[in-house]
């Protein structure tokens, strides 16, 4: 479960990056890679996290499939939007591309909720959502 939980603060974490690098476009002397975050923000650790999520779970009794969420080349736009805004390459992206990675990290954080709901539900606990009689969208 804690893997679960480290790739979720980092996707916290990741979101406030890429807003960073959305306030960009609107006022330069705004750069991501001056603030300070708790981990590193990069594409190689995304993989590096997505992929110990999926080893820690492979013998789950559900498949928690990051994969399924998005596409080869969703999963592409994301990593490369990341290492661009590291790497501060503000001409090889623009604005677009910065709030397609935001979406995409929206819908992989929506993913990771679910795994988490579905790990703490596997091992009997009723789930937060139906006790507090709320949907969870």
């Amino acid at each position: 479960m804690n893997t679960l939980y480290s790739l979720r603060e980092w996707i916290h974490e990741c979101e406030r990056f890429l807003f960073l690098a959305e306030v960009h476009y609107h006022k330069e002397d705004v750069v991501p890679s001056r603030h300070q975050f708790v981990c590193e923000m990069n594409a190689g650790l995304l993989e590096d996290m997505l992929s110990r999520a999926g080893d820690a779970y492979k013998d789950s009794p559900y498949c928690i499939s990051f994969d399924a969420c998005l596409s080869p080349e969703e999963f592409c736009l994301l990593k490369s939007t990341l290492d661009d805004v590291c790497c501060e390459n503000w001409g090889q992206m623009g604005l677009d591309k910065v709030l397609e990675a935001q979406k995409l990290l929206h819908k992989l954080g929506k993913a990771v909720d679910m795994g988490i709901m579905q790990t703490y539900e596997s091992r009997g606990y009723p789930s937060f959502y139906k006790v507090c009689g709320v949907r969870y969208v």
